[in-house]
């Protein structure tokens, strides 16, 4: 993820919303309060981060809103994410109050609201949509630890083939 500099009068966003692409390795953008440009989505094939992480959140950002060019990052920082084998997140309730919602496979940014509301709404009393996410079935990746690095790779590259690919 990258924040740009202040941009003022040349945000292209003009809603408060994030924002994200339709692909499997997307992009997600959102403006922030100071005026800047939160842009999101290098997914490196080890779960890690690229050298140059900045370099390539720029480029990709130059392709979505090709003006903002110029534009510098200010800030830019990375991390792990989760995936699950299903690729959808994992919302379940273990007992005594307890609900957890994680998985997103590199979508948290939509994600984690919905999965904030359902889980809400599930403490209310109103389960039918938790129920739904609950049912889904997760199991681990079945890869000794040695390979699921190699795995992850694997996924990704296929993810951004049929990106690639239409």
């Amino acid at each position: 993820i990258a924040v740009t500099e202040p941009l003022g009068e040349r945000m292209p966003i003009t809603n408060r919303m994030a924002m994200s692409d339709l692909n499997n390795c997307l992009d997600y953008f959102r403006p922030t309060a100071e005026g800047r440009l939160l842009f999101g989505g290098v997914n490196h094939p080890f779960n890690r981060e690229y050298k140059d992480s900045a370099q390539r959140l720029h480029h990709r950002m130059t392709k979505v809103f090709p003006q903002l060019g110029q534009v510098k990052m200010d800030y830019h920082w990375g991390g792990m994410f989760a995936v699950t084998r299903s690729y959808m997140p994992h919302i379940a309730h273990l007992g005594h109050d307890i609900y957890t919602a994680h998985g997103y496979t590199g979508h948290g940014v939509g994600l984690t609201n919905i999965a904030g509301r359902v889980v809400a709404e599930a403490i209310y009393g109103q389960a039918s949509r938790f129920d739904v996410f609950a049912r889904l079935k997760h199991g681990w990746i079945p890869t000794p630890k040695m390979l699921r690095s190699p795995a992850l790779a694997l996924a990704i590259w296929k993810a951004k083939l049929e990106d690639l690919l239409g």
